[in-house]
């Protein structure tokens, strides 16, 4: 019994002593008062950033502007949580509270709150064509600028204002380890005479070690940092093995930490070519951190997916994992028009403009593989096929894409040179072509001109019986073609093109029917034509007679 009252009385006192304390921690926390002036800034650095200004002449510098600020510096300071000029789209950042604990020193507490809304759902928004007149954009951001008093000796025992003297300024971001999904990652590659580290944590710092040289910090693009959160959410690292089974191809050991509170812990370990069952866990974080490198580094990166048209007649969307789409830009996105739907491999200069999407400029094609390829064009099922000549294989190539009918089908029978992207079977063999181009050859002199009229402009001018790569054709005596060739291009007319090509003489093409008046409407070039093939036949029936090199 007595026993139980003691136990009874020592309840009491603890409920007595919390409550206490938490009265003294209550009226520790004070609110200080502060005023928005405003939730979006133009100009500042591209990155978040976190501020204190407490002169007009660091908001200039901050915001590069000579407009006055909407503040008495002599009794008033900003600060101010932007969020960046690149990579935040559609966020909005709120602060929620600024308080002081009555410790030794005071600790002011800046809290905000981040938001992610439909513009960072992977829609960048309008693309602005400019000219070289127009003056610079200043690119805006999403921020809150506030203002608050500067605490007067007379303030010292009152919640009024801020002493930066005294009082220790510190930022909060409410929930932002629940949002990030981590506290710090990591990623190591080593080996092939090449070591490089990066390091990620939850408030976008990132440091950045290349070599045997010292360490890099600077901050992440918002974009970036959300498009890390993703994809570590997605990998689940915590719950991969300690080493991914990899095939052993030679690369370089990339590494994958994870730092949770105080204690390091390797997630994942294996060879940088990751193959197997956890590739489709591993590449995208391995994106990730390339991404990151690609814009701090300027280097390229690789791109995997599936190609997308846009309304853009230079450009192309790539659909990568996990949500990731590049709008890529450049010459080399015009020729990928024809493998709309298909997978492709590039290499690419690409930025993230919101966690879902990446802009850029394509570098070069991986995959598929663009080759020259001769051969007899046929039908087969249905099918406008293209019969390798040696040394390839002779199993029929499938050719597709919208200028496969126009360029090839009134070649059916003839041996042809086309340039193709090659799709590729699980064996390594050729079983799809996109048509880019074929081969031809200039029966006389002709004028290149800038557009199919042929009153157009004219661009150069190639003499006959030069090679050239025709990819568009259009039949009847005003037809024309766009032509390639000693890095010349424009249009002539198709009658004064042949495309039928003879593998016995590389880098000739031969042949319309000269014959027929309605593809060759010259009786002279006519007759040159026949004496031609009249020759042919002969050094054909006699093989002693030397053929022509």
């Amino acid at each position: 019994m007595i026993r139980v009252r003691a136990l009874a009385t020592a309840g009491l006192v603890t409920a007595l002593g919390l409550a206490q304390a938490e009265m003294a921690f209550a009226q520790a926390r004070e609110a200080v008062e502060y005023t928005t002036l405003t939730r979006r800034v133009t100009g500042g650095p591209p990155f978040p950033v976190r501020a204190v200004l407490t002169s007009a002449e660091e908001y200039g510098r901050f915001f590069r502007t000579r407009e006055p600020a909407q503040c008495d510096f002599a009794n008033e300071f900003l600060i101010l949580v932007h969020l960046g000029t690149e990579g935040s789209q559609g966020y909005t950042v709120r602060i929620t509270s600024v308080e002081r604990v009555q410790s030794n020193p005071p600790v002011v507490t800046v809290k905000y709150r981040l938001t992610p809304g439909a513009g960072n759902a992977g829609t960048v928004g309008a693309r602005p064509t400019t000219r070289p007149e127009d003056p610079p954009v200043v690119a805006e951001a999403p921020a809150e600028l506030i203002k608050v008093r500067r605490s007067q000796p007379r303030d010292r025992h009152t919640s009024a204002g801020i002493d930066l003297a005294r009082d220790q300024l510190r930022f909060f971001e409410e929930g932002g380890m629940e949002r990030v999904g981590f506290n710090v990652i990591a990623r190591t590659l080593a080996g092939e005479g090449a070591f490089e580290q990066v390091t990620v944590d939850f408030t976008g710092d990132v440091k950045v070690r290349m070599g045997s040289g010292e360490p890099k910090k600077t901050r992440l693009l918002l974009s970036e940092l959300d498009r890390m959160a993703i994809v570590a959410q997605n990998s689940q690292i915590k719950s991969l093995p300690r080493t991914v089974p990899t095939q052993q191809l030679g690369g370089r050991r990339f590494f994958f930490n994870h730092f949770d509170g105080a204690r390091r812990r390797t997630i994942v370990e294996g060879t940088h070519n990751h193959e197997g069952a956890y590739a489709d866990r591993i590449r995208p974080l391995s994106q990730a951190f390339d991404l990151i490198l690609g814009r701090l580094e300027r280097r390229p990166i690789q791109v995997e997916g599936l190609v997308e048209l846009v309304e853009e007649a230079d450009a192309v969307r790539i659909q990568g994992p996990l949500g990731l789409s590049y709008y890529l830009r450049g010459p080399l996105a015009r020729k990928l028009v024809v493998l709309q739907g298909r997978k492709v491999v590039l290499e690419a200069v690409a930025q993230l403009k919101s966690s879902t999407e990446a802009e850029g400029v394509i570098r070069q094609v991986i995959y598929p593989q663009r080759s020259q390829i001769a051969g007899t064009i046929a039908q087969q099922g249905g099918k406008l096929v293209i019969v390798p000549a040696y040394p390839m294989p002779d199993a029929p190539i499938p050719l597709l894409g919208p200028r496969a009918s126009e360029l090839v089908t009134p070649e059916i029978g003839k041996p042809v040179m086309l340039d193709m992207w090659l799709m590729f079977n699980d064996r390594g063999l050729p079983n799809e072509g996109f048509v880019e181009s074929i081969l031809a050859i200039t029966l006389s002199h002709v004028v290149l001109r800038d557009r199919p009229e042929s009153q157009s402009m004219p661009t150069g001018e190639l003499p006959e019986r030069t090679t050239v790569w025709v990819s568009a054709r259009r039949g009847g005596g005003e037809g024309v073609a766009l032509a390639a060739a000693n890095m010349k291009s424009g249009w002539v007319p198709s009658q004064l093109l042949r495309f039928h090509y003879n593998p016995k003489v590389p880098g000739l093409a031969e042949g319309l029917d000269p014959r027929n008046p309605n593809e060759s409407g010259d009786p002279r070039l006519r007759g040159r034509i026949e004496r031609e093939l009249e020759d042919e036949r002969n050094r054909s029936r006699n093989p002693n007679v030397d053929r022509p090199r």
